[in-house]
């Protein structure tokens, strides 16, 4: 079965961080906060699903913003080989590092960055 990729990071960063983490924010939200969306990816193979994930750290300030992301890249390198529930991540590649990238939808400051999270698909 191949896992829920989303799931399985908002899982592994609410641990490692102790900041909300959602696939979809709440509308009133509290800062900081993170967001994890699947953009696209592929099987690599029959055992190996690697999809592309957007991780975006929102705080009131830019500083602070770009300290969550930070935080969160590390624990995306920190998940290499450990197991999340019933899932084991592979790896974890940076496609983008931690970049502005500024919301008009909300009064926050976001800042984020890309990734490939390669997981299991026979250990679900």
């Amino acid at each position: 079965m191949i896992p829920n990729s989303e799931k399985v990071t908002l899982d592994y960063l609410r641990a490692e961080l102790g900041v909300p983490v959602y696939v979809v924010p709440p509308k009133a939200a509290a800062l900081p906060y993170v967001r994890v969306h699947r953009v696209g990816g592929d099987m690599r193979n029959i055992v190996t699903d690697a999809p592309l994930l957007i991780i975006g750290c929102y705080a009131s300030d830019p500083y602070d913003a770009a300290e969550l992301a930070n935080r969160a890249r590390e624990a995306m390198f920190s998940a290499r080989g450990t197991w999340v529930g019933r899932t084991w991540i592979r790896w974890w590649e940076e496609v983008g590092g931690p970049s502005f990238f500024p919301d008009p939808d909300i009064d926050a400051t976001r800042y984020q960055f890309t990734g490939i999270l390669t997981v299991a698909t026979n250990t679900v």
